[in-house]
């Protein structure tokens, strides 16, 4: 939908506040409108002497009683349309983040983090912000216009004439600057989510800009973009400033004029002068909704951009469908029959890819640098689907089964470890809140975390820190599989997650897993041979293909590529032994 049709799908949805805060809102303006009234026929009176003292101390006591009323008010506007404003920001960035939540792996590598982030902060702000200040500043520019221009026509047609001379041309200068504010806005929006991008990176890879020296590289990147966020800025900046002294001097103007015409028909006693005085307080509530326009007509068009950038995410199809059948068991096991796979980019593919892994058991998957495993994984999990060929388990095509019942029978520890700056036990918890103290000595044991964990200041409640940073990054690996052991799901998947680990605690590792954890099937993509001496199955990988799998004395024997590795990885372990 286009922005006007949702802006009012918002305010049919949300009308139980918003029709209160109108109401309240319409309740000040007609209030507001009395203050005039009575000053100006107090003043009336009191040329012609027709008033006394409690003539006008109750014209006081009903002007501060107009003045309670407006602030009664006013608190409800701002209370019924500001919450409304604030729960379609909820819900803007709860279907943004569910929509973001579905999408595959492909989608992030082609949006970068902080453009996402400011889709989801910034324009979600800016789209909030005009359905909340920016509704009642329309709403009470047209309503107050319309009837403080009432007001005015009723005490003298000719001077509210006189007066309005200067709405033609502002409306003509806003319809000039329209175009020019829409693409600074757009312009505006999406530079603040490359200078994001450029923030992130710089401060998760501050170690390595530090140690290569690269300050000025760095620097100069980061400037050319602030340069030009602040470029486009100042434009914006400058048409605002613009507007209101431009309306300003023509108020000013026209207030001139009216004094001296005005002001005739007073001396000429064709006017009373409280009634003038009365026309102009109209006029000075008339000046606000004239500033309120350009004000208002910013907003929208920020609005209206972050509403296309919304809209570029929210449009956008997942091609990976959820199946209906639920998932409850592995009982056969999972296999890929001659199945083929490209990235759009054409950068890489799996070619005929046809293994097994069995219930119950553990399967290695090795090869060089690049030769597909991390894709095989994903292919897995469905973060990307096969281009031919098909996946099973027990037996049915992965697509039929739901999504979120494959990956709830899956656990999946990455290589990269994110750990939460809390403590070790709540960082197991994530997983299952509800885990007993036996389970988690259980996880830790299997894991081989036990005796570094005792080893801590506070034991298991020891807090690791910002992405675990306390810790070395062996041991963060470890605690980031206890977290997924303790899910006790059917399949497991280690991505090359003990890498920062020597090779004797690897080993141990998985026979702990082999030997401990049964009923599980494990699949491990390690670059170190010696973790797979145990495996019931090894999978080699070559460019995208399977040159070879068996266990470990078959593969030595019959794949060249796991026979030199392997060579080399002994020689490698010998020449560390003697030094």
């Amino acid at each position: 939908m286009d922005f006007k049709q949702f802006f009012i799908s918002c305010i049919k949805k949300h009308w139980k506040h918003f029709l209160p805060g109108i109401i309240t809102l319409l309740i000040v303006d007609i209030v507001q409108l009395f203050i005039p009234l009575i000053i100006g026929d107090t003043i009336n009176r009191l040329e012609i002497l027709d008033i006394d003292f409690n003539g006008l101390l109750i014209r006081g006591f009903i002007l501060m009683g107009v003045a309670l009323i407006m602030s009664a008010m006013r608190f409800l506007w701002r209370y019924f349309i500001i919450l409304s404003a604030f729960k379609i920001g909820f819900e803007m960035r709860r279907d943004i983040m569910k929509k973001l939540y579905s999408f595959p792996i492909s989608f992030f590598s082609k949006n970068k983090t902080g453009d996402l982030m400011s889709i989801v902060v910034n324009d979600v702000d800016a789209v909030r912000f005009l359905l909340g200040m920016g509704m009642v500043a329309a709403f009470d520019m047209v309503i107050l216009a319309i009837m403080a221009l009432g007001m005015m026509i009723y005490y003298s047609p000719s001077l509210t004439l006189i007066a309005m001379i200067p709405a033609p041309l502002i409306v003509i200068i806003l319809y000039y600057f329209e175009g020019p504010l829409h693409k600074r806005f757009l312009s505006i929006q999406e530079l603040f989510g490359k200078i994001s991008v450029k923030v992130k990176e710089s401060i998760e890879g501050i170690a390595l800009i530090k140690l290569y020296r690269l300050y000025g590289i760095k620097n100069d990147e980061f400037s050319e973009l602030n340069k030009k966020y602040k470029r486009d800025s100042l434009v914006v900046t400058s048409i605002d400033a613009l507007y209101n002294p431009i309306v300003n001097f023509f108020m000013m103007g026209i207030l001139g004029a009216l004094i001296y015409y005005g002001g005739g028909k007073v001396v000429e006693s064709s006017m009373k002068l409280g009634d003038f005085i009365a026309f102009t307080r109209y006029l000075d509530i008339i000046v606000w909704p004239l500033m309120a326009l350009g004000w208002v007509f910013s907003l929208y068009q920020r609005a209206r951009s972050a509403y296309e950038r919304i809209q570029g995410i929210m449009m956008q199809e997942n091609n990976i469908i959820s199946g209906d059948t639920k998932l409850n068991s592995i009982e056969k096991g999972i296999s890929l029959k001659n199945v083929d796979f490209s990235y759009e980019t054409g950068s890489f593919k799996l070619e005929n890819i046809n293994v097994e892994f069995k219930k119950s058991t553990l399967t290695g998957i090795a090869g060089k640098i690049g030769c597909g495993k991390t894709t095989f994984i994903n292919l897995l999990l469905r973060l990307h689907d096969v281009n031919s060929g098909v996946i099973e388990i027990n037996g049915v095509d992965i697509k039929n089964y739901n999504i979120k019942s494959l990956r709830d029978s899956i656990a999946y520890v990455p290589q990269e470890v994110f750990l939460f700056s809390d403590s070790i036990l709540n960082n197991l918890r994530f997983a299952d809140e509800n885990i007993s103290d036996e389970e988690i000595k259980k996880v830790l044991e299997v894991s081989d975390c036990n005796e570094f964990v005792k080893n801590l200041p506070n034991g298991i409640n020891t807090v690791v820190g910002e992405r675990g940073v306390s810790l070395s990054g062996g041991q963060k690996q470890r605690l980031a599989l206890a977290r997924a052991l303790v899910l006790k799901r059917p399949f497991i998947i280690m991505d090359d997650c003990l890498s920062a680990v020597d090779s004797e605690t690897e080993k141990r590792i998985l026979e702990n897993l082999k030997e401990k954890w049964h009923g599980t099937t494990s699949i491990v993509v390690s670059h170190r041979l010696s973790a797979f001496f145990t495996a019931d199955n090894i999978i080699v990988l070559d460019n995208g293909k399977v040159e070879s799998q068996g266990n470990h004395q078959t593969l030595k024997e019959k794949s060249v590529i796991y026979k030199s590795m392997f060579e080399k990885q002994q020689i490698e372990k010998e020449l560390e032994n003697e030094l």
